[in-house]
């Protein structure tokens, strides 16, 4: 999504500018087979259509960009702030399917994105040790013991404990992560207070190896989003991860 838009203030009309608006368009004429050049500047346009009215040029704040649905489907609407650099709005962009242009509004307002929940992935995990520690086995309550400790202490740290991988995933209020080094550092002094050391061993080997993206150790943070619109603070809308919207993890065994 390009980061930035001219928005009218007295009719609340936008256009997002993009690399593409100064780019020529192409037109066939089927009766002489040729091809001719036509200048196309979309920006320029829109502020010649609304020179007499109070125009901005807005910059979205990329961190606070959220969707309603998946970011694969056509009829998402979208939510993100923007600035120009005085004062700060709240964009919507809607449709209702692909033929349809995009629709935005702008008003003020304020967007809070939250933590909803941190999990592990405990059954990927418990196949993955299977499938891996083998030999020997690692005693059913160890594994149960390990879940325990990891999802203890990731569910007590905050953000700064945390390393968000910057990869995009199908929904924008999904992210994964991973612990800092300091944070590893007191997961593994916990193993050694709770397993025999060459089990503390093994285990540390097993988590090295499997906490790069993609892998069963990722720690999986779901977000919630509140749209507030002023001045009376409405609650326009409350969004977060549906139980319909299935994460891809693309490590984890079958």
């Amino acid at each position: 999504m390009p980061d930035k838009l001219i928005y009218c203030e007295d009719c609340g009309a936008c256009y997002l500018l993009t690399d593409l608006d100064q780019a020529p368009e192409y037109e066939y004429d089927p009766q002489t087979e040729q091809v001719t050049e036509q200048s196309a500047d979309g920006s320029f346009l829109f502020q010649l259509r609304h020179r007499h009215h109070r125009i901005k040029e807005l910059h979205m704040v990329k961190a606070t960009v959220f969707c309603t649905k998946r970011l694969s489907e056509v009829n998402r609407t979208a939510y993100f702030m923007a600035t120009d650099g005085l004062d700060s709005y709240i964009v919507k962009r809607s449709r209702q399917s692909a033929e349809e242009p995009f629709r935005y509004e702008v008003f003020r307002g304020s967007i809070d994105i939250g933590v909803l929940s941190v999990d592990i992935l405990a059954e990927e995990i418990r196949r993955q040790m299977a499938h891996q520690l083998t030999d020997p086995p690692l005693p059913k309550a160890s594994v149960e013991l390990f879940l325990e400790i990891t999802l203890e202490l990731v569910r007590a740290v905050s953000d700064s404990g945390l390393e968000i991988f910057p990869q995009e995933t199908s929904n924008p209020l999904i992210r994964w992560a991973r612990l800092n080094d300091k944070i590893r550092f007191r997961l593994f002094e916990r193993f050694l207070s709770n397993f025999p050391p060459e089990d503390c061993r093994r285990l540390r080997a097993f988590y090295e190896a499997n906490e790069d993206f993609g892998d069963v150790m990722n720690i999986l943070l779901k977000y919630r989003a509140i749209v507030r619109r002023e001045p009376d603070e409405t609650i326009m809308e409350v969004v977060s991860p549906s139980t319909e919207q299935t994460v891809v993890y693309s490590n984890a065994l079958p």
